[in-house]
């Protein structure tokens, strides 16, 4: 039997490193050996035993999405996967409301993002993660603006189409005009990923949920 506690993990982004801690609890997963021949459950925390999968950027992840991300140091046991199915046309919500906490863009930061989104109870794309279940796991967030531009930038995109050309982020605008901050959240346009956008709250676009493992 292996006991395990969870990890504050360092993660780069453009601007610096952030730091995020995962939920600290004691894991007990018993495992025979390491042939692959996982239950759900051993699965969900494959990645925190001697049996870890080392993953590399493009890989089919532990929930069957795409990895985009590893943390530095983790030898490709730890990073982020985006999930291979969209949430579907939400609007992000919230409208006439400055979300204090989800101005944060850097890898690392989406999940805090989220939790604050779900919180307060007002935005239907964040509602749509929370209920997003792929493949039995059902830990998935709504990324950050650097998240999701990362994710775009290292898997396949989507075909842009009418309607259909943004993906949301959890990151609320965070610029000089209270009015803005209130209305606005960053979106990541398919095709231009380097544009850093920020559209109305209103608007009904889709996006990919993401995980850590």
């Amino acid at each position: 039997m292996i006991i395990l506690a969870a990890s504050i993990l360092n993660v780069a982004h453009a601007e610096g490193y952030s730091t995020y801690e995962e939920p600290t609890q004691e894991l007990e997963v018993d495992f025979l050996d390491c042939d692959g021949d996982y239950t759900l459950e051993q699965r969900k925390t494959l990645q925190e035993t001697d049996c870890a999968i080392q993953y590399e950027i493009g890989d089919t992840g532990p929930a069957g999405g795409t990895v985009f991300y590893l943390v530095s140091g983790s030898n490709g046991t730890h990073g982020m996967e985006s999930s291979p199915v969209e949430t579907g046309m939400f609007s992000w919500g919230c409208l006439d409301t400055d979300i204090k906490g989800t101005g944060n863009k850097g890898i690392g930061e989406g999940k805090g993002n989220f939790n604050v989104l779900i919180a307060k109870g007002c935005s239907p794309i964040a509602k749509a993660v929370q209920e997003h279940c792929v493949n039995g796991f059902n830990d998935w967030y709504l990324g950050s603006r650097d998240e999701i531009e990362l994710m775009l930038n290292t898997t396949s995109l989507p075909t842009p189409d009418a309607g259909h050309d943004y993906y949301w982020t959890s990151s609320q605008y965070d610029g000089f005009y209270p009015l803005w901050v209130e209305e606005n959240a960053h979106v990541i346009h398919l095709e231009y990923t380097e544009m850093s956008l920020h559209i109305w709250k209103g608007h009904a676009y889709n996006t990919l949920p993401i995980r850590n493992f």
